[in-house]
């Protein structure tokens, strides 16, 4: 609501210093989580900071560390990459970027190994057991679940 000067109401202003004070709590609150260790009670407190103000970058930034720390990585690294469009310069989400990108990168690499191990026990146990239908259909399953994979990096 504006006056009929063109400046804020007096209950326009109060909404405005209120939603200020939200973040700043949330934001100081989630920082003092995340020293303690508290990740989840971190993450809670800084979302809330986030409803408060979408494009506060600390909450937004803070969200995004509580989530690394939580190993949702690729959450973290969507607020990450919100912070860098909002503070253009921040080396401190550069950084939390290039760390989530690099353990999306290493969790992907690692689940690929995992299934071709799987398919190479797979086959061998295969190997004795002519026509199994059993053994055709987890082959056809890991082979899907590879060709997933390859099509994700």
């Amino acid at each position: 609501a504006t006056t009929k000067a063109g400046g804020m109401s007096g209950g326009a202003m109060v909404a405005v210093a209120a939603a200020k004070s939200r973040v700043r709590a949330g934001c100081n609150l989630s920082r003092v989580l995340l020293a303690l260790g508290e990740a989840q009670g971190a993450l809670h407190a800084a979302s809330a900071a986030c409803g408060a103000d979408p494009d506060s970058a600390k909450a937004v930034y803070l969200r995004a560390r509580a989530r690394e720390e939580l190993g949702e990585l690729e959450a973290a690294a969507t607020d990450a990459r919100k912070v860098v469009r909002l503070v253009p310069n921040s080396v401190d989400a550069r950084e939390l970027l290039a760390r989530c990108k690099l353990a999306l990168a290493e969790r992907r690499s690692a689940d690929r190994s995992l299934l071709i191990m799987a398919l190479g026990i797979v086959r061998g146990a295969s190997v004795g057991v002519v026509n199994s239908e059993r053994t055709s259909a987890v082959i056809q399953s890991v082979r899907g679940l590879l060709g997933a994979l390859q099509t994700l990096g």
